[in-house]
């Protein structure tokens, strides 16, 4: 059976995972509203899941070529595994809402 993530990440999950997180460098947030300057290791914990999840979605690449699998259901747990993705990684940085222009009348 393959590996699903490099070492490197492997071991970085298994850090985590021992609750030793180290909060070292903040990164800035990225250039959208909401988003705040991240550390390093949630930085890494998010890289990590996009790491898996590209793995996961190459998987279904190649079911989706298999012309005897039904294609609708792949596109549907395409879009599960991405928007699962998404609300973990929403979970690691945490966005915030924004104020309005209208908001400070």
């Amino acid at each position: 059976m393959p590996q699903i993530l490099p070492e490197t990440c492997r071991k970085r999950v298994s850090k985590l995972s021992k609750g030793r997180p180290t909060e070292m460098t903040q990164h800035a947030g990225l250039p959208v509203a909401g988003y705040q300057p991240q550390s390093d290791d949630r930085v890494q914990t998010v890289n990590t899941a996009k790491a898996l999840e590209e793995r996961v979605l190459r998987h279904l690449d190649t079911i989706m070529a298999h012309p005897d699998y039904d294609k609708r259901m792949i596109a549907i747990a395409r879009t599960g595994i991405q928007e699962a993705f998404m609300w973990a990684n929403r979970a690691v940085f945490q966005p915030a809402r924004i104020d309005l222009p209208e908001d400070s009348k």
